[in-house]
């Protein structure tokens, strides 16, 4: 045997063995949505494949037998019945008929490893195969007939063709071999498997890998109608037929150019001609999905060079510029060739999820803060603007509570955890000094009623300082990951330590990806911030050393009373908790240690009450760059414990300042993502009734740990 028809063969036995071992279920799995859009093969671009089956959205999986191809016997089924198509009868047996041909694969790998020659493989590969054929009819004495019927008329006998006659119409043993082992993939289509037996058709000759194939403009328009159903909805089929060339469009792919053009999607060409079949280029491929996602943000800073940009092509690509899809025009015309499948399906996925493209996806399309900061960022990150600013001068500043996380539930984080520390925690709470006390049933009662208690912002944070004294920092933000453990008593589905808004969090990764160095000011104590962003999705976004908050005095564990001045820290030592409160971070505080730590003026702010007042101005007042201030008003109280009379001030504040205000009801599509519903104290109130899971025995219940 040559050794190159051995290599083929034993390449087959390879292939075939990882094929066939791969169980398949009875039923389609459900996938991930971009893995349908990427990874999945589509029987569209199986020529042989459709030439028998044909598009039908009635169908269980897409695709139905064609009247009038290979498969028009069965084209009468009900292929929209999953009980039918999924049964003994459809998929299963199907299945049961691909594992079947491991007996082949069996008799290939005996044969070859003793050395039989191929004409002696194609002959017995050829006669298991018809009889594996016939066999897979057991009990289908109906179905048994018709394919005989059919190989009598087409072959003169009975049993299929004979490896003779596959020989002289193939021309050589070894594909013989290689079409012994072919499958009609269209069927395989119509039944859900198409994807799982790809491999077979690709070392059959039925079509090949996507990755190696470019896309049609008809594939290409299919896939971006298909995404945007609501952008392109059907169409007059006759609307084709002015094209010159509509005979060559493809039947599954009329419905979506006749809604692509009556849309105003494509409109063809000066000649005429829609050109279906030709390959879609990359510039081509990206005017068509500017057109398909309207949801860009239209960033009226970002003005690039449009030198060498065709005139057909100019406005949507500016579009896709402005709206941050793509940087710059030299990326959209670099290496504009032909599209490859892939990534033709990318683009699909990218127009059937346009928020998910957007840095703030979590946003809703006209919220003015979220499209200022699209303005902004776009114009101080452009080199050629007058409002650029160096990477080393973008430095953006966020409050935390209120801002970046959960504020009232129904306390400051800090608050509770202080709480639970005095009133709860049965290794503390019978050694609390009445000062701490004092100020824990005043929390309480706040929480209860909404009383106000004049200093209790310092008083809190002197209690917290002498409650947690002598832990060492290790052990103080141990302590708070078990408190972050507890479940929030307002919401369903949601730990306290995972309060974070999902639209800031995008604020900050955005800023970040652009060159901005973000820090945390914020009045709560400086190590519980550190605690909070611990293991939360700032964390390797905002190191420590970038959290600013209220401080209290930190020793070493020998030193006691003595000065820092005169103790000097030793081996062995480690830093612990002093019990002295040093400062509370609001206000015009946030000013001065913005100085003192950062050294610089910031650009941006975010905040979202009068503590926050100082930064915002001193953020916007005489600042050498371009600068915004921006405030979250809490206005939402279906999914949030907001305040509408508190967020009514900020808006007026916002106007008065010249802040950028964002509307925690209107520009947000989600606060803390899915699976996390309010059911705060006002719902409880009109009936609602707060889950088990969310509201333990008590609301300061913390998870002990063993021993």
């Amino acid at each position: 045997m040559k050794k190159q028809t051995l290599r083929r063969i034993l390449s087959l036995v390879c292939i075939l063995a990882l094929v066939l071992s791969v169980p398949v279920t009875a039923s389609a799995a459900e996938d991930n949505v971009l893995a349908d859009y990427i990874l999945k093969h589509d029987p569209r671009l199986n020529e042989k494949a459709m030439a028998d089956i044909v598009v039908d959205p009635t169908a269980v999986y897409g695709f139905s037998p064609s009247p009038t191809g290979g498969l028009a016997a069965y084209a009468a089924f009900d292929w929209s019945d999953p009980e039918l198509v999924n049964g003994e009868n459809g998929r299963l047996e199907r299945i049961a008929y691909h594992e079947s041909l491991g007996e082949m694969y069996d008799l290939l790998d005996e044969m070859t490893s003793t050395g039989e020659s191929v004409e002696t493989i194609a002959r017995t590969l050829s006669a298991k195969r018809n009889e594996l054929r016939l066999a897979a009819y057991d009990g289908d004495p109906e179905g048994l007939a018709a394919v005989k019927e059919r190989n009598l008329a087409k072959y003169g006998h009975e049993e299929g063709p004979l490896p003779d006659e596959l020989y002289a119409q193939y021309g050589s043993w070894e594909t013989v071999i290689e079409k012994a082992f072919s499958v009609n993939a269209g069927m395989d289509a119509c039944l859900g498997l198409y994807d799982e037996y790809f491999p077979l058709y690709v070392i059959t000759g039925q079509t090949e890998y996507e990755t190696l194939m470019n896309a049609t403009r008809e594939y290409a328009v299919t896939l971006l109608t298909e995404a945007r159903p609501d952008l392109f909805p059907a169409a007059d089929p006759s609307l084709l037929d002015a094209f010159t060339d509509a005979d060559k469009i493809s039947d599954w792919a009329k419905p979506a150019l006749a809604a692509a053009v009556s849309a105003g999607l494509i409109k063809g060409y000066e000649d005429g001609t829609i050109r279906p079949k030709a390959e879609v280029s990359t510039l081509e491929a990206l005017v068509l999905l500017s057109r398909s996602m309207p949801e860009l943000p239209a960033v009226t800073n970002r003005l690039p060079d449009l030198t060498g940009c065709p005139e057909w092509a100019m406005e949507d690509i500016l579009h896709l510029v402005r709206g941050s899809f793509v940087v710059s025009l030299g990326e959209a015309l670099t290496n504009n060739g032909p599209l490859d499948v892939p990534f033709c399906r990318l683009l699909a996925y990218y127009a059937a999820n346009p928020t998910e493209v957007l840095p703030l996806y979590s946003w809703t399309a006209d919220a003015q803060a979220s499209n200022a900061l699209y303005e902004y960022v776009a114009s101080v990150t452009d080199f050629n603007s007058e409002d650029y600013i160096p990477e080393v001068d973008r430095i953006a500043v966020f409050d935390l509570d209120g801002t970046l996380f959960c504020e009232t539930d129904p306390n400051y984080f800090d608050y509770t955890l202080l709480a639970w520390r005095v009133l709860e925690d049965p290794d503390y709470k019978d050694r609390a000094s009445d000062f701490e006390r004092e100020v824990a049933l005043k929390i309480k009662e706040q929480n209860e009623t909404g009383a106000s208690f004049k200093g209790l912002e310092v008083d809190h944070g002197k209690a917290v300082a002498s409650a947690f004294a002598g832990m060492t920092v290790e052990e103080f933000n141990e302590y708070i990951q078990e408190f972050k453990q507890l479940s929030m008593p307002g919401y369903k589905g949601m730990l306290r330590g995972e309060g974070f808004y999902q639209p800031m969090l995008q604020v900050v990764n955005y800023l970040i990806d652009n060159g901005f160095t973000c820090y945390i000011v914020s009045g709560t104590d400086r190590l519980i911030v550190r605690g909070i962003v611990n293991a939360s999705p700032l964390s390797g976004r905002i190191p420590n050393r970038q959290i600013i908050g209220s401080d209290e005095l930190i020793i070493a564990s020998n030193q006691g009373d003595e000065d820092g001045l005169n103790y000097v820290f030793t081996d062995g030592e480690e830093l612990i908790l002093a019990g002295e409160f040093l400062i509370k971070n609001l206000k015009m505080n946030k000013v001065a240690v913005i100085m003192q730590e950062i050294g610089q003026q910031p650009v941006l702010s975010f905040g979202n009450s009068t503590g926050d007042s100082s930064m915002a101005e001193y953020v916007t007042s005489n600042n050498p760059y371009k600068s915004l201030a921006f405030m979250l008003c809490c206005d939402d109280v279906e999914r949030e414990n907001g305040n509408e009379s508190k967020a009514q001030k900020m808006f007026d504040l916002c106007e008065e300042f010249d802040w950028v205000p964002i509307s925690m009801k209107n520009d947000w599509r989600t606060i803390y993502g899915d699976g996390v519903t309010y059911v705060g104290a006002a719902k409880a109130e009109a009936g609602a009734e707060v889950p088990a899971e969310s509201a333990p025995v008590s609301p300061y219940t913390l998870p002990r740990k063993a021993g």
